[in-house]
């Protein structure tokens, strides 16, 4: 390809990331979002959100990104999936929420909450004595679960509704429904996590009958405009599900409830048959949500990206209208205004996924020497604000 012809195809594609966006009833500045990223900075006691946040967020917006999705923000507090693991559970949150994100929305930046419930993958250190669909034990480091009775499904159904309320309130321009990677809507909609016998499971139509209510509930509690989205799994492990057609049924039945985005994720664990590890390895699951959603709805993709021809891909002819990072934002907040500028062409980010913290250690951070030093800092990333916490 003759330089020309390279120049124009990064312009191409630079127009094409740069373009702002109409999602539902809000109009998100550029292409990029930050998927959501569990933080580990926030109050351990009571969940609030911190000045540290505060500081992650505005770091985000100043560094050009359209959407900032939090990390994920427990419902209840036997919702709460770790320690340092923000929540929006009580009405107290709201005033520390609102200060949180002010700053990162006057830059710029759309700001969305993530609504969780750990179900079942909760760490015992944060929560002993977790809930889950059928009381199946996930990994032999959680605890053990027990069993949701009706009326406690009805009560987590409602906390999603009261939850997204108080994002309403807080300010947030939106929340997105936590639907992947093996947390309670995944373990409802999951076979191997899934045998209840009741109107919660049996076939798929009733396993998705809890995720049904939940988009319900919210609908509810803060009306038809206001923006709903989603991260769902389509499709999970050979031994759990569930299978990728069944995640696109679920897709299809979350278009038909008014979500207005669908962010495509997996379910728990990985589908049979696909690499994980390789770039681009979920094309093919996107290009069949997008077949069963139809064309213009929005779907939001993320996983691997670093580069803007890779970027590209999915963009091309609307497959998805948004690109998500996670990790390389970790390192480099500011990569999506380095990217439009030409500043860089790719991340450095190295995926070696030492950001997360250990036992001793808190908040989400790069702890790669390498990247570290090919970023010109001498020494770990600063985690901003931590000794608020």
């Amino acid at each position: 390809m003759a330089l020309t012809d390279v120049e124009n195809y990064t312009k191409a594609i630079m127009s094409q990331m740069t373009d702002s966006i109409a999602v539902g009833s809000i109009e998100i500045r550029n292409r990029f979002f930050r998927s959501a990223t569990n933080e580990y900075l926030a109050n351990d006691a009571t969940g609030a959100s911190s000045t540290a946040m505060r500081e992650m967020y505005l770091d985000l917006a100043e560094g050009g990104i359209g959407l900032i999705v939090t990390g994920q923000t427990y419902i209840e507090r036997v919702g709460r999936s770790g320690r340092f693991t923000s929540g929006i559970d009580t009405n107290q949150h709201i005033a520390a929420w609102r200060d949180t994100i002010a700053p990162a929305q006057e830059a710029g930046a759309r700001v969305f909450v993530q609504l969780n419930h750990c179900g079942a993958a909760g760490f015992s250190n944060a929560n002993p004595n977790p809930i889950s669909p059928s009381g199946l034990k996930i990994l032999d480091r959680l605890s053990p679960s027990t069993a949701m009775t009706p009326d406690e499904i009805e009560r987590v159904v409602g906390a999603f509704g009261s939850a997204a309320a108080r994002a309403l309130e807080a300010g947030f321009d939106g929340v997105q429904i936590h639907g992947c990677h093996g947390f309670l809507v995944t373990q409802f909609l999951t076979p191997g996590m899934n045998n209840r016998t009741d109107e919660w499971g049996g076939d798929p139509s009733k396993r998705m009958e809890f995720l049904r209510r939940v988009i319900r509930e919210i609908r509810v509690s803060v009306g038809t405009s206001y923006p709903v989205w989603i991260k769902l799994g389509i499709g999970g492990g050979a031994d759990m599900g569930p299978s990728v057609e069944e995640g696109l049924y679920t897709a299809l039945m979350c278009r038909d409830e008014g979500i207005d985005c669908i962010e495509v994720a997996h379910g728990y664990g990985v589908p049979e048959g696909y690499d994980s590890k390789a770039v681009l390895w979920f094309l093919p699951i996107l290009h069949r949500v997008r077949e069963i959603v139809g064309a213009g709805y929005p779907i939001a993709a993320v996983d691997r990206f670093g580069d803007l021809p890779t970027m590209n891909r999915v963009l091309e002819n609307e497959l998805s209208q948004m690109v998500g990072m996670c990790r390389p934002l970790i390192a480099e907040p500011d990569l999506p205004q380095k990217l439009m500028d030409g500043e860089v062409e790719a991340a450095v980010c190295a995926r070696c996924n030492r950001c997360r913290p250990k036992e001793h250690e808190v908040g989400v951070t790069c702890r790669n020497d390498s990247v570290q030093k090919k970023l010109g800092r001498n020494r770990p990333q600063r985690i901003p604000g931590r000794r608020s916490l």
